[in-house]
């Protein structure tokens, strides 16, 4: 296809010339301006697409997950016998079997990964009791929408 000249009339809108495979194709006026527009295009391609290696670090840092795998559940649930894993300083173990939650001993917050020897049954209250011990009353009020008292009529 030939080039064309700047302001010549078509049909088709400006700036959008179109090959034999129906691609869009860029103007060009003149040798320069066609060497310019592929360094342009080339130093796009160089910074628009990490290197390989930069790719690999970068999934290898990712944080651990969150979620647990239904094999890791299942595992947990028959060495924990379907029972709240808490045992007080006495030594005597919750006897709850309803409502049970999966519990991290380092939490997910500090790096603790979703592995079976990190993950136990909780019931909600021992749960809470674990995440106040981790995090402070206070931010698991916070939390849970239970903050301090309204201010609403406080005077100034």
């Amino acid at each position: 296809m030939p080039e064309r000249e700047f302001g010549e009339a078509n049909s088709q809108p400006e700036g959008e010339l179109r090959g034999s495979e129906g691609v869009p194709k860029r103007e060009v006026a003149t040798p320069q301006a066609s060497a310019a527009l592929a360094r342009d295009d080339r130093a796009l391609q160089a910074s628009a697409a990490p290197a390989r290696d930069d790719v690999v670090l970068q999934m290898s840092a990712a944080p651990a997950r969150r979620l647990v795998s239904a094999a890791v559940r299942c595992e947990v649930w028959a060495r924990d016998a379907g029972r709240c894993a808490y045992t007080d300083d006495r030594g005597r173990r919750c006897a709850e079997t309803g409502r049970l939650e999966l519990h991290r001993r380092q939490a997910h917050a500090f790096g603790g990964p979703s592995t079976v020897a990190n993950l136990e049954l909780r019931c909600p209250p021992h749960n809470l009791l674990a995440a106040e011990r981790n995090f402070g009353r206070t931010h698991m009020d916070h939390r849970r929408g239970k903050g301090p008292a309204s201010r609403a009529g406080a005077v100034r």
